[in-house]
């Protein structure tokens, strides 16, 4: 499985890989342990066997030096926004979707083929949080311009998986031969629906202060709007994408594409709704309260969902050890909802890999749900 993006921009692949003669699976990381662990809980439901993760984020030690800063779907598109207080100094840019599909491709290369490969693509939630200081109708334009790059590197990214993994070819050729019924060969993504970058804690305590304190109103409604902006544009996106074969985009553009050709099919997760459900639960549970769906009766675990659980030491604070960055780092850490201003902590992490695991062995993905409406309609 390869995972571009999510909420804590994570890019990662998880692959199943037999070595010739020892039998074996490889797993090869570059990241810490709370940031892999909904990948972690994810590969657990589906059976993968590794993870190669090719993911950066910002530093710790960059802070205060730099402001917060995350991977965006195009660095090129924000290179010329040179009025915005919130596009990342050259020093701080980290690779984009493009260059992190590049280095993907790069190191593919070098390693044994996988029987199948899960891609988790997730990107948004910096665009917005930059975009939304910004004049809200260039904003939307780029969310636009964003969102058709995105889907023009994961079509790069499907070209290179179809003609160059050749499992995936040998099984589709050995289906056909057998005419079986087995599980078809695809290439299969993974889209967490993106979340409101306003409820993330450092929104208000890491966020640069705007120079008009009207602004401050102003930027959290245009990240609320940006954010459904997004999702909406990204669904039908995600809609088109599926139904367009190599041929159909070939003549769409003019130009020749790959003649293989693997089924595509997409798994959207609804991350918002999980994290809002949270908090209302939360704010019941707090009154003693319950609405008609269930919420607040069912005793979460979590007792902080506003603060994290790495954070600034404040007066009094002693629920924890600060740690070499002079931060704050909790006893509990399965008490907070998030591990620091911008990541969801371990039950979250590890709800929501479990959720995104059922999806999967469940086949809920958008092909499998329409075929599923479809069929009810039929009888």
């Amino acid at each position: 499985m390869v995972t571009l993006g999510l909420m804590i921009e994570i890019i990662l692949k998880v692959q199943e890989v037999e070595e010739a003669e020892a039998g074996r699976t490889y797993c090869a990381t570059r990241y810490d342990a709370f940031k892999i662990m909904r990948l972690m809980y994810l590969s657990t439901q589906i059976n993968c066997t590794s993870i190669l993760n090719l993911a950066v984020s910002q530093p710790v030690q960059s802070y205060p030096a730099f402001p917060p800063a995350g991977a965006i779907t195009s660095n090129k598109i924000y290179a010329s926004l040179t009025t915005s207080s919130y596009r990342p100094q050259t020093s701080n840019v980290l690779p984009d979707f493009a260059t992190q599909i590049q280095e993907f491709i790069t190191l593919s290369k070098s390693m044994p083929p996988a029987r199948d490969t899960v891609f988790v693509v997730s990107f948004g939630l910096w665009d917005i949080y930059q975009l939304a200081g910004l004049d809200g109708e260039l904003a939307q334009n780029l969310t636009d311009i964003s969102l058709t790059e995105l889907f023009t590197q994961l079509d790069i990214l499907y070209s290179y998986y179809v003609e160059h993994l050749p499992n995936n070819s040998l099984l589709a050729t050995q289906s056909m031969q057998r005419n079986t019924t087995l599980v078809e060969p695809a290439f299969r993504v993974i889209i967490p629906k993106l979340s409101d970058p306003t409820l993330l804690p450092g929104w208000m305590s890491q966020r640069p202060v705007p120079l008009t304190p009207t602004s401050i109103a102003e930027q959290q409604k245009n990240a609320v709007y940006l954010t459904e902006h997004w999702n909406s544009i990204l669904e039908n996106k995600m809609a088109h994408w599926l139904q367009i074969t190599p041929d159909q985009k070939s003549q769409d553009n003019n130009t020749t594409t790959c003649t293989a050709f693997l089924p595509k099919d997409i798994f959207y997760c609804d991350i918002p709704k999980f994290i809002l459900d949270l908090l209302v639960e939360h704010q019941l549970e707090d009154e003693n309260l319950a609405d008609a769906s269930g919420l607040g009766t069912y005793e979460i675990p979590i007792r902080s969902v506003y603060q994290p659980c790495v954070r600034e030491a404040g007066e009094g604070d002693t629920d924890g050890q600060v740690d070499l960055f002079g931060k704050l780092v909790c006893e509990e850490p399965e008490e907070y909802l998030f591990w620091d201003d911008f990541r969801l902590g371990v039950v979250a992490n590890e709800a929501i890999g479990r959720a995104v695991g059922k999806m999967m062995v469940e086949g809920k993905s958008i092909k499998g749900m329409l075929k599923e409406t479809e069929m009810k309609k039929g009888t």
